[in-house]
């Protein structure tokens, strides 16, 4: 304001699940996420990436649970076959930050 800068006076909002998120499914997804890096793969190789540009490994683990969940729910609604080729092509998109162009985006579900 006037050339200063001004403190944002909106409410800052917590980010993540409520208190009556599914339990299960959040133990879910981020068992899949320790799981998926302990295979090779693109989800470790994403993992992978995400560490090595600077990422902390549990910021890391949580990115690739909500994309678990995101290729998950795509297919539940699309009711599509799974292909691999798929995730490893999204993969590197989405380090790279171009956009992905087949798998939208699920609002953060896991916290």
């Amino acid at each position: 304001m006037r050339g200063k800068l001004q403190r944002n006076r909106e409410r800052i909002t917590v980010r993540g699940l409520n208190r009556n998120h599914n339990h299960d499914v959040k133990n879910l997804l981020k068992g899949a996420a320790i799981s998926a890096l302990q295979r090779p793969g693109p989800l470790q190789d994403f993992y992978a990436a995400l560490v090595e540009k600077g990422m902390r490994p549990s910021m890391a683990r949580l990115t690739l649970a909500r994309k678990i969940a995101a290729i998950t729910f795509n297919h539940v609604e699309e009711r599509s076959e799974f292909r691999p080729q798929t995730v490893a092509a999204t993969s590197s998109l989405s380090i790279s930050g171009e956009e992905q162009p087949s798998i939208r985006r699920v609002p953060s579900a896991i916290g």
